[in-house]
């Protein structure tokens, strides 16, 4: 605890006008940080009004309407820099407070689970399907019939308690998918968890997001009372072949398949 003569030498540094100068700069690039996190969030697209951040990186331009890409790599590159200089600025005035960039609720580049919004995530999931699917099946081709099928059944299972669809983003952008149902055999009343469809973007593999879906799957399955799960994958997928069995999946029976001439 400090003594009553630190206290008052406190104080009289914080009316200092350098000190008051410090402070204010720390707050500015406080929201500057934040200002670069929500650009960050709102993804590749910027809306049409203006956006200033004055500081040391000047201001960012009102984006015409028609041109409204953003450079992601130098978002976050401003964003770190801004949290650099922020962290300095707390070093400076010797302020343990009122700032930490772990606190915010999203940090730049982190994936984040959540449940699959029809609205926000239909395109992006219907996208993955193709390139999902051939990684399956050689001959797959995506027809008009099997969007509108794919669409019909996914309508149907976001209002389905006994199924989970779920997706993971990154800068608000889905970048995985994951769908699973619960399922039960009539004749033996037995019950099973499915993992109907998996999906990671290619650029995105390799980063454990696979494995973050398949565990969020099996939490799904025990909160329903669920103790078994099952799927279906091909041979002439090895990435998920292999990400299955490291989680503990086992081959307990092979589907055959002949083509009749």
């Amino acid at each position: 605890m400090l003594s009553g003569l630190a206290i008052s030498i406190q104080k009289r540094l914080e009316t200092t006008p350098r000190y008051r100068y410090w402070r204010r700069r720390l707050y500015a690039t406080r929201s500057k940080a934040l200002a670069f996190v929500k650009m960050l969030r709102r993804g590749r697209e910027l809306a049409t009004s203006p956006v200033t951040t004055p500081g040391v990186f000047g201001h960012l331009p009102k984006p015409r309407p028609s041109v409204l890409e953003v450079d992601l790599p130098e978002l976050r590159r401003r964003v770190e820099a801004a949290f650099d200089e922020t962290d300095a600025l707390k070093q400076t005035l010797n302020l343990s407070e009122p700032y930490d960039r772990d606190q915010l609720k999203l940090r730049v580049g982190e994936p984040i689970l959540r449940r699959f919004n029809w609205t926000r995530d239909y395109d992006a999931v219907v996208g993955f399907q193709e390139d999902n699917f051939s990684l399956n099946f050689t001959d797959f081709i995506m027809t008009r019939r099997f969007e509108e099928a794919f669409r019909r059944d996914l309508r149907h299972a976001v209002g389905d308690r006994t199924q989970g669809i779920f997706i993971i983003e990154i800068d608000e952008e889905v970048v995985a998918f994951l769908w699973i149902a619960i399922f039960g055999n009539n004749w033996t009343g037995e019950r099973y968890g499915y993992v109907n469809n998996l999906y990671v973007r290619p650029d995105f593999r390799h980063q454990g997001l696979g494995k973050q879906l398949m565990e969020k799957a099996e939490a799904f399955f025990r909160s329903r009372g669920i103790r078994k799960v099952r799927l279906t994958v091909s041979s002439n997928n090895p990435p998920a072949v292999n990400l299955y069995q490291k989680m503990g999946y086992r081959t307990e029976r092979l589907e055959m398949e002949k083509e009749l001439r």
